[in-house]
């Protein structure tokens, strides 16, 4: 027997009888909501007629709304009332909607309000440890740049590999906390610039370099992100984010 078939039927069932009292036209409308939330991916039309079957035993217009507003009624807690024809449904439904939407409303100004005092916490912290933070920016800073040096050292009178000054380069990233792909991105964009900085100082800058120069901060702006990266996370990923594969075209 079919769904269809098998829903239909229990309401032959329950509507034999002659008169209908109220409680019997409140349990007769409960079942029906229950029926038709319990099977809430059944066609609409069979939803219809649900609570047509139950409005004729009752009495009551047909119903006319469409599938909609039965879904709408099952979401708001309003269904029995819809069945029933209630004139309260309107009301009783749109307040439900307008309450929730209320409290989303609510709990969507607290959340931000929390945001915002997080905020304003957090850039008080920043503000304390700002000058702790430049000076490991600074050290940072000078460790990265005597990983270069070795690595230069240790390319006199031969190439070193691009593997091992990578990973040469990364390790003083990855020993003050980076993930060895957040090293390895901290290395890259504090490399280009260390390149790029090289070749100004030279007046020996090319097209490529100006568009790279162009996109990269500053050597003290890039180790301060990462130091301060605890209280700045959004100017930490955004440095991790850098590209200029766009400068290969020129």
């Amino acid at each position: 027997m079919s769904l269809k078939s098998i829903f239909l039927s229990t309401f032959v069932v329950l509507l034999t009888g002659c008169g209908v009292s109220d409680e019997e036209r409140q349990r007769l409308a409960m079942v029906a909501c229950a029926e038709m939330k319990e099977t809430i991916q059944m066609q609409g039309l069979e939803r219809v007629r649900a609570i047509n079957v139950v409005r004729e035993k009752i009495g009551g217009e047909p119903y006319l709304e469409g599938d909609d507003e039965i879904k709408r009624s099952i979401e708001w807690g309003s269904c029995t009332l819809l069945v029933l024809d209630a004139p309260e449904y309107e009301v009783t439904t749109d307040n439900a909607e307008e309450s929730y939407r209320l409290a989303q409303k609510e709990i969507a100004e607290e959340m931000a309000r929390k945001r915002e005092e997080m905020a304003r916490k957090r850039e008080a912290e920043f503000e304390e440890v700002k000058s702790d933070l430049r000076v490991k920016a600074k050290t940072l800073d000078i460790t990265f740049l005597m990983k270069a040096l070795n690595v230069a050292m240790a390319g006199v009178g031969g190439n070193v590999s691009a593997e091992v000054k990578s990973k040469s380069y990364s390790k003083v990233f990855t020993d003050v906390g980076l993930s060895k792909e957040e090293a390895a991105k901290a290395a890259l964009v504090a490399f280009m610039r260390s390149e790029v900085d090289s070749l100004k100082n030279k007046n020996n800058l090319n097209s490529y370099g100006e568009c790279v120069d162009k996109i990269i901060p500053n050597k003290d702006d890039i180790f301060f992100t990462i130091t301060a990266r605890e209280y700045k996370p959004l100017n930490y990923r955004s440095l991790l984010a850098l590209s200029w594969d766009d400068c290969d075209a020129i």
